[in-house]
């Protein structure tokens, strides 16, 4: 989780450094900033650039989702960074999460059917109209995800 930190200073910003957030605990950071003289609110997140996401985050934002990957998804980051770059908020990412189905499309389908009650799940094949748009409306309401030819549930 590499993040590109930059100082702001009278309506200016300067790359102060990349910084592996995963490395260090928020409280490290803030202290480090501190010693070196910067202000709190003066300093922000950029880009997390082994994420490819490009997002200004503030320092707590960046070690709530270091949490989740922590914490949700065992250290691996590909959800949280996908969610991101869907343009997910912090608080939907930290509040849900996604647990694998299968690579399979009509195997994590009928997993995901299981859950819904017949005529739910009837009214909403017909208004989809076939087989690829019922997918995508589940992808696209963010019950579903798919990552990777991987898919992956919603279940917070």
């Amino acid at each position: 989780m590499i993040a590109v930190i930059r100082t702001r200073v009278n309506g200016k910003s300067k790359k102060l450094c990349d910084l592996d957030l995963m490395k260090f605990t928020e409280n490290q950071v803030r202290q480090r900033m501190y010693e070196r003289g910067i202000e709190e609110d003066a300093f922000f997140i950029c880009s997390i650039t082994d994420w490819n996401v490009d997002r200004i985050l503030s320092l707590r934002e960046a070690y709530v989702l270091k949490q989740a990957v922590e914490e949700l998804y065992d250290g691996d980051s590909t959800i949280v960074a996908y969610l991101l770059n869907q343009g997910r908020s912090i608080y939907f990412i930290a509040t849900h999460y996604y647990k694998y189905l299968s690579k399979d499309e009509v195997e994590a389908m009928v997993k995901v059917i299981g859950q819904v009650e017949s005529e739910k799940l009837l009214v909403t094949f017909y208004k989809t109209g076939s087989w690829v748009n019922f997918v995508s409306q589940y992808l696209k309401a963010g019950y579903l995800l798919q990552i990777k030819d991987k898919y992956y549930i919603d279940v917070a």
